[in-house]
C-alpha cells in the first residue's frame, strides 16, 4: 500500500485549488488537458484530490472550483469582465472517478454552462 503524505501537494497557498461539494470545502489540482480520440479534439476538466477527500463525490455531483486557470480563461473570453456566468464557469457535474493506486483520484467533470 502506497503511504505517502500528500497533504504539501493540497495546500491552496500552494498547488491547489479550492473546491466544495455539497457543502464540503476540499482542495485539490484543477487542470484542463487536451485530448485527442480519434481525431476528435477537446479538454478534459479534472480535479486531482486525495483519495481519501474523493469519498465524499459521487457521480453527478456539483464542483464549484476556485481556480486561476478558470478565472484567466474566463476573462480571456467574455471581455476581460466578470459577471454572473463566471459563477457558472467554475461549477461542474462529475461525470468520471478514477482513483491511481497511489492516494491520488481524478474527477472527470463536465462543464455546466
Amino acid at each position: 500500500m502506497f503511504t505517502e503524505d500528500l497533504t504539501e501537494f493540497f495546500n491552496e497557498t500552494e498547488l491547489a485549488d479550492k473546491g466544495t461539494v455539497s457543502g464540503v470545502a476540499v482542495n485539490g489540482i484543477y487542470e484542463n488537458p487536451f485530448s485527442d480520440v480519434y481525431g476528435i479534439e477537446s479538454e478534459t476538466p479534472t480535479f486531482v484530490v486525495s483519495s481519501i477527500d474523493a469519498g465524499i463525490f459521487a457521480h453527478g455531483d456539483i464542483v464549484t472550483i476556485d481556480s486561476d486557470l478558470i478565472t484567466d480563461f474566463y476573462l480571456q473570453n467574455s471581455n476581460d469582465y466578470v459577471d454572473d456566468n463566471y459563477i457558472e464557469a467554475n461549477s461542474f457535474k462529475v461525470v468520471g472517478i478514477q482513483p491511481d493506486g497511489t492516494g491520488l483520484t481524478s474527477l472527470l467533470l463536465e462543464t455546466q454552462i
